[in-house]
C-alpha cells in the first residue's frame, strides 16, 4: 500500500478531500520511518496532527495511553538506518 501511495504522490493523481488525510498519515509515517527507522507513534501523532491541522482529535486518549506505557516519549533508533532510509 506504501509502495502505492508513493506512486500515486508521485504522479500527482488527485485526491478526493477525505483522501486528503490518508496521504497526510502516509507522509507522517514515511517521515517518522526515515528519521528513526522504524515507526514512532509520538512524532507519527505530531507530525499527523501539524499536517491535518486537526490538532485536539483524540487528544483525551494519550494520557491512558501513556499511563499504560502505550506511547514511549523517546523514539528507538535502529542501526544502519542510513541505509534503509536511502531506498524510501
Amino acid at each position: 500500500m506504501d509502495h502505492l501511495r508513493e506512486t500515486a504522490l508521485a504522479k500527482k493523481v488527485q485526491n478526493r478531500k477525505a483522501g486528503k488525510n490518508i496521504i497526510n498519515f502516509h507522509k507522517s509515517f514515511m517521515n517518522m520511518v526515515k528519521k528513526t527507522g522504524r515507526s514512532y507513534e509520538v512524532g507519527l501523532v505530531v507530525d499527523y496532527k501539524l499536517r491535518s491541522r486537526n490538532l485536539l482529535q483524540d487528544v483525551d486518549l494519550a494520557p491512558e495511553m501513556l499511563k499504560r506505557g502505550k506511547l514511549p516519549l523517546l523514539p528507538e533508533n535502529i542501526k544502519g538506518k542510513r541505509a534503509y532510509s536511502e531506498h524510501l
